[in-house]
């Protein structure tokens, strides 16, 4: 993202501003699907059930780190169109948001 733009420029001040802005953005969505009863679910990615039966003793449960794969490859209208100028183009063309009209 942004933060990710910021550092590679070397700018880590502005980069912690982009990543502070993008935690309490996070913590407010998530706040608002409390609120509202809406259960969050990740667009390429889902809980893999299955995993926990095949983990040894010495290994994380899945409670610990669950077990993320993906749901699907996305279709090419499906992914952002990064130019030349990706790292003024960043906060554009990518949104997390499942609600992007939050502020």
């Amino acid at each position: 993202g942004v933060q990710t733009c910021a550092l590679e420029l070397e700018k880590s001040g502005e980069a912690q501003t982009h990543k502070h802005q993008l935690e309490e953005r996070q913590r407010a969505e998530k706040k608002k699907r409390t609120e509202d009863g809406d259960e969050w679910s990740p667009r390429w990615f889902r809980l893999d059930d299955e995993l926990q039966s095949s983990l040894r003793d010495h290994e994380y449960t899945t409670e610990d780190c669950p077990p993320w794969v993906f749901k699907k490859f996305p279709e090419a209208g499906e992914l952002a169109q990064v130019e030349a100028e990706y790292h003024d183009k960043a906060a554009e063309t990518f949104s997390p948001w499942q609600y992007p009209d939050m502020e």
